[in-house]
């Protein structure tokens, strides 16, 4: 592992925000979070992810951060539901 290359990239992390990239876009997005996500918090989620009618939002009562490991079943539930709806 390369502690640089990491800091980096979480310093890339910290301060990316596409925010008015996603804002001028017309593609549906689809955004599966977990309440209990203790790196991506619900308010972070929702600030970044702002009332808009193409951004479909999905929440894991008990999900936190690894939603594809911990619920499985769940994420392609809704993946498979959003492209069929698209």
């Amino acid at each position: 592992m390369n502690p640089e290359r990491l800091h980096e990239g979480l310093i890339w992390l910290r301060d990316w925000d596409a925010r008015a990239e996603l804002d001028s876009d017309s593609t549906p997005v689809l955004v599966l979070a977990g309440r209990r996500d203790p790196i991506v918090p619900v308010a972070m989620t929702e600030h970044c992810f702002a009332a808009n009618s193409r951004i479909v939002r999905h929440w894991h009562e008990t999900g936190g951060h690894l939603l594809p490991l911990s619920a499985p079943a769940w994420c392609a539930r809704h993946i498979r539901e959003f492209f069929v709806n698209a």
